[in-house]
């Protein structure tokens, strides 16, 4: 996944052209782990894509192991992803390698699934 460069988005505005629209259309909430709590993550993430994040915190005075709300999801994710040989380890050199194997993995399974309905 590339993002248009800003002379891009600039050089294609002045011509008329319509700006492109992010890549993840249908996103519209993220939801995050309490170590990425902060206003300036919250603004950015509106103003790149109009989503809202929505911080997974443990609850003020809960101490060990407490069930945190939308966590599952997360945790199912990861669990899928470590099935792929290639993403149990750091190989890559390039962070767009990594994306894009973690992209291919997930096609897999969606692929997968998809042909056991059929």
């Amino acid at each position: 996944m590339s993002w248009p460069s800003l002379s891009h988005i600039l050089s294609n505005e002045d011509k008329g052209v319509a700006k492109p629209q992010p890549v993840t259309p249908r996103l519209k909430k993220i939801w995050a782990d309490g170590a990425y709590r902060g206003q300036a993550l919250a603004d950015w993430c509106k103003a790149e894509g109009g989503w809202d994040i929505e911080v997974v915190e443990r609850e003020p005075g809960v101490r060990g192991f407490s069930i945190q709300p939308r966590r599952w999801v997360v945790e199912r994710t990861f669990g899928w992803l470590s099935r792929s040989r290639r993403l149990s380890k750091e190989y890559e050199r390039k962070v767009q390698t990594s994306e894009t194997f973690i992209e291919v993995a997930m096609i897999r399974l969606l692929v997968a699934r998809l042909g056991r309905k059929t």
